[in-house]
């Protein structure tokens, strides 16, 4: 039987985070905790979307967008929004394949009729 991984005392049973990885970048204890919590705070967000709690918006996409940057910052102390999978928020219509094809370069297709990232005139 294989013993959970550990790292500054953290149990991977305990966290969202790829603790190996955690490791490999050298995170502190509180930039796992924070990246779990962040993952969490996502995945609350989705599940609420998923189940009608709450409705595409682009107030739902500035949180979500703002989470990533968080991540992306505990991560790698830098961020960039190419990075940011935009089209994997449940509920989006902006095209999954096309974007997914053009990850991490850009020139992401956004759907004028997404509620969250299209135009609303």
């Amino acid at each position: 039987m294989n013993s959970p991984v550990t790292y500054r005392g953290i149990n991977q049973d305990d966290v969202s985070v790829n603790l190996s990885l955690a490791k490999k970048y050298g995170l502190s204890k509180d930039s796992v905790i924070m990246i779990s919590s962040l993952h969490q705070q996502r995945q609350l967000i989705f599940d609420a979307l998923e189940s009608g709690q709450f409705l595409p918006s682009t107030r739902i996409n500035n949180m979500l967008e703002s989470i990533d940057e968080s991540l992306q910052l505990q991560w790698f102390n830098r961020v960039d929004l190419k990075y940011y999978r935009f089209w994997d928020i449940p509920k989006c219509t902006c095209p999954k394949v096309d974007n997914s094809e053009r990850y991490p370069y850009g020139n992401y297709i956004i759907s004028e009729s997404c509620k969250f990232h299209g135009n609303k005139n």
